[in-house]
């Protein structure tokens, strides 16, 4: 009963063992290809061999003796040594032979076809000049004017607009326009100024009414008789007659006798 007890787990751990290196080789074999599987094995080989040697036997994959552990260690060195390169190789010539599969059927595997690039276009820039001009209005002036009747105005000088000359830098970005800036701001023609004059002289006061001259006065005076002599000189002027006039006196015809002096139409004043 002993060795029926004995041999029972051994048998579990034989299998479970079998099981995970079959999963690992399977799993090498679809990965790696079949010299990495072939490395692998060797190894696992090895493993069990140099195990062998060291105690003898090995029940679990029926190895036992150390001869058979020295051979199974042997070959499996040899095999290793043998399969390393050719699994670099191989895979080295898997990895150089994806892209010509990918290259020689896109069609196969649409999905991996690359995208094309979407290129996007240098903007244009351009920079330009742009000149605008405006009306720059002009101030209305006056100026008094004694010789004018107050309550006449007259245009002395008319007004004219002057003009304001602005320079802007303007970017265009593919023919929009996108900034601007003013370069210079100047009136390049002054605005002349209206003047006009209005009156301050006021109006002379209206004449007296002419009336007939009594008798033995002079019909060319009104406001006082003037009497008709030689020579007529103003009261308590340095005139010396013969005879004389209290003013004011009116001149309504000719000066006779030079009373109005200063020639405003009013004598002896």
């Amino acid at each position: 009963m002993q060795p029926a007890t004995s041999t029972h787990p051994a048998r579990i751990a034989a299998l479970v063992f079998s099981g995970l290196a079959a999963v690992i080789l399977l799993v090498v074999l679809l990965s790696g290809g079949f010299f990495s599987f072939l490395a692998v094995l060797c190894m696992m080989s090895l493993g069990v061999g140099i195990y062998g040697l060291v105690r003898g036997r090995v029940e679990l994959f029926r190895v036992r003796s150390r001869k058979v552990a020295g051979i199974l260690t042997a070959v499996s060195f040899v095999a290793l040594v043998v399969s390393a390169p050719l699994s670099a190789a191989g895979d080295n010539r898997d990895n150089q032979a994806v892209p010509l599969v990918a290259t020689a059927s896109p069609s196969a595997t649409p999905s991996s076809s690359p995208t094309p690039t979407k290129i996007t276009p240098t903007p244009v820039i351009k920079t330009t000049t742009l000149t605008e001009t405006t009306a720059v209005p002009f101030e209305e002036q006056t100026v008094e004017d004694p010789t004018m009747l107050v309550g006449t105005t007259a245009v002395r000088v008319t007004g004219i607009p002057g003009v304001r000359t602005i320079t802007y830098t303007v970017v265009l970005t593919d023919g929009k326009e996108t900034a601007r800036s003013i370069t210079s701001d100047a009136i390049t023609t002054a605005p002349i100024h209206a003047v006009t004059a209005v009156g301050t002289q006021q109006p002379a006061p209206a004449p007296a009414p002419v009336q007939e001259a009594p008798a033995g006065c002079d019909p060319n005076y009104s406001g006082a008789c003037v009497p008709i002599a030689s020579d007529v000189d103003c009261e308590g002027g340095s005139g010396n007659g013969p005879a004389y006039v209290r003013g004011p006196v009116y001149v309504i015809g000719t000066d006779l006798y030079d009373l109005d002096r200063d020639g405003d139409g009013v004598a002896c004043d």
